[in-house]
This record gives C-alpha cells, sequence and structure tokens, in this order.
C-alpha cells in the first residue's frame, strides 16, 4: 500500500463486508526494539477503488504471537 509492507494484522480491523474492508489495521516490518518495542501501525481501507491510508502512528507493542 503506497510503497508500505504491512505484514503483521492487529485485532482490532473490523470485518470485510460487500463494499470491501472499510477499516484494517496492521504493523509495519519497522520495529523500533528496546526496553518496550515501538512500531508503526497504520489503519487502512479497501473497496472497488483501491487501498486508501487512513492514518499512521507509532505505538508501543504490547504483544506479539504467531
Amino acid at each position: 500500500m503506497g510503497g508500505v509492507d504491512v505484514p503483521y494484522d492487529c485485532s482490532d480491523s473490523k470485518e470485510c463486508n460487500d463494499n470491501g474492508c472499510p477499516y484494517m489495521t496492521g504493523l509495519t516490518d519497522k520495529f523500533q526494539r528496546g526496553k518496550v518495542w515501538i512500531a508503526d501501525k497504520v489503519a487502512y481501507g479497501s473497496s472497488d477503488k483501491g487501498l486508501k491510508l487512513l492514518s499512521r502512528k507509532h505505538v508501543a507493542v504490547a504483544a506479539v504471537w504467531k
């Protein structure tokens, strides 16, 4: 999406419907490692018009699972 890879999904994404996926969230693969890890979280939507970036911010990583 706009040259940004979003390989990690977040649990606050909303369900998709017949019109697409209006609100999806995920983390980029750019982590700042330290005592508290920081990641870029993006929110985006998809529709028949393509993907749209809704927001991007730094967040503390609370948990990671595979």
